[in-house]
């Protein structure tokens, strides 16, 4: 599948949406809507790494695992090392164990299925978890299981013209997030965690490689600048008290999928696709791995020098916490690998130094 720049730019919407949430911003309170972007492009870029190896008769399921393996296990592995040692030295015994069975679970790619039974996301306890965000790699990688096997089975016994495809996948989606929106409001939080109400969002990246490529400028740069708005409105106007996903998750996903639709030419996909923001998605698996367990330690345990600190921010519902997420992120370059290569850091700093009054 050809790279698309644009696709990386994204990414690095979506991170920056969940990290300034996690930090506790309060001009993000939706933040939360990144994690439904990084599905949606998941299931694009599966979707289409899949179907041209099988068109190229090249399709076969160890190496796709094994790509998977390779890019999934290091980095995560050597985040719950870290994450368990430091746990070891700082938590309590009750903690420790509770991190232990998170840890556990989250090495199987079942995250999503231990929180959905011992908390909701936006629960306070929620917030003491330092391994809460692997609910979304757990979905994901569920996904993963499912998805290829479907595919091969379709391609060799059901084999669809690319418009036969396109309605095939949009009644599926349809009928996916007619799903989701009606158990949301049955049980909201096994909504939010399990994987047959997030499905839709994969099958919706899915079909955006049925549709014909636009050729008409005006219309992409459109498309791809309502896309792009209605991200950023989810991220700014949605918030931890809503029944989510539900109803609420079509418009982060119909965003993200309508900039991936108008394509890498179009006005948001020519943005997305200038150097820092591919330098900032190529990184955001690193990023969204080490952000929150580093957040969860300094704001449960940090001194009283960095609250007091933390407290001269003007911008932030959780000053705070805000701010010690920023004097933690510029530190943590060497614990994400390495991935950050100077970016985050003396950004990190800047934007200190400009909340600080």
């Amino acid at each position: 599948m050809r790279y698309r720049s644009d696709v990386d730019g994204l990414r690095a919407l979506a991170i920056v949406a969940v990290v300034l949430f996690h930090a506790g911003f309060s001009v993000v309170p939706g933040g939360f809507v990144g994690v439904d972007v990084f599905f949606v492009i998941s299931g694009f870029l599966i979707t289409g790494l899949i179907t041209d190896e099988l068109r190229q008769g090249e399709f076969s399921f160890w190496q796709f695992y094994a790509r998977r393996v390779r890019r999934i296990f290091p980095a995560l592995f050597a985040m719950l090392a870290a994450v368990l040692l430091a746990g070891y030295f700082i938590l309590t015994p009750d903690e420790y164990q509770t991190l232990g069975a998170s840890a556990a679970y989250s090495s199987a790619f079942m995250a999503n299925v231990y929180f959905w039974l011992h908390t909701s996301y936006f629960d306070q306890y929620a917030n003491t978890m330092p391994l809460l965000h692997l609910w979304s790699i757990g979905v994901e990688e569920q996904f993963y299981l499912i998805w290829p096997l479907f595919m091969v089975l379709v391609w060799r016994y059901v084999r669809l013209s690319q418009s036969a495809a396109l309605v095939a996948l949009a009644c599926a989606t349809i009928l996916l997030a007619i799903l989701c929106v009606v158990w949301t409001g049955i049980d909201s939080k096994s909504a939010f965690y399990l994987p047959f109400t997030r499905l839709w969002e994969f099958a919706l990246g899915a079909s955006l490689l049925a549709l014909p490529v636009i050729h008409q400028p005006r219309f992409a740069d459109a498309l791809s600048a309502l896309g792009a708005l209605a991200i950023v409105l989810a991220a700014l106007t949605f918030n931890a008290s809503l029944d989510y996903p539900g109803y609420y998750s079509l418009l982060p996903c119909a965003g993200a999928a309508a900039v991936i639709a108008a394509g890498e030419r179009s006005l948001v996909g020519r943005l997305l696709s200038l150097g820092p923001s591919v330098l900032l998605g190529k990184i955001s698996y690193s990023l969204y791995l080490w952000h929150w367990p580093i957040i969860v330690f300094y704001v449960t345990y940090a001194g009283t020098f960095f609250y007091r600190l933390a407290r001269r921010s003007r911008w932030c519902s959780q000053p705070w916490r805000s701010r010690l997420a920023l004097g933690a992120l510029s530190n943590s370059r060497s614990g994400a690998s390495g991935a950050i290569h100077g970016f985050i850091s003396p950004l990190a700093r800047w934007v200190a130094r400009w909340l600080v009054v």
